[in-house]
């Protein structure tokens, strides 16, 4: 499976699970988190990536709002992006910058499917999980 990784220092990263970051998101806006849950890359028409991270499979195959976006890769794994395909619909270990959904305005209409969803942010590791590693 491939992995994509830097050489960064994420000591400080807090170990977290999917329901942490879905239900309690204000305790880790702006932290550094690792997560594990179902990756979900989608790529789409030019800088058009759908890409997400779910706390189960049903989750992912009926794309519940239970999940978090992943918005982009630093940029030393950019030109990597091709190999997350490998890494569709499987359980991936993710570290990155969380930051919780702003909430919406009264009236305003979001664009995104899930827009109370946090984000995951300049994104150092993407690797494959499995139970026991």
């Amino acid at each position: 499976m491939p992995e994509l990784r830097v050489a960064a220092t994420t000591e400080d990263a807090v170990v977290v699970t999917m329901y942490n970051l879905v239900t309690t998101p204000e305790r880790y806006d702006g932290k550094v988190v690792h997560v594990i849950g179902v990756g979900r890359f989608e790529s789409g028409f030019g800088a058009e990536d759908a890409w997400a991270l779910y706390p189960t499979h049903d989750d992912s195959n009926h794309m519940t709002c239970s999940m978090v976006y992943v918005e982009n890769l630093v940029p030393e794994l950019q030109p990597e992006t091709p190999k997350l395909a490998a890494l569709m619909d499987k359980y991936v270990w993710v570290t990155g910058t969380f930051r919780a959904a702003p909430p919406l305005a009264p009236g305003v209409i979001s664009m995104r499917p899930c827009p109370n969803a946090g984000e995951l942010h300049a994104v150092t590791q993407v690797s494959h999980w499995e139970y026991g590693d």
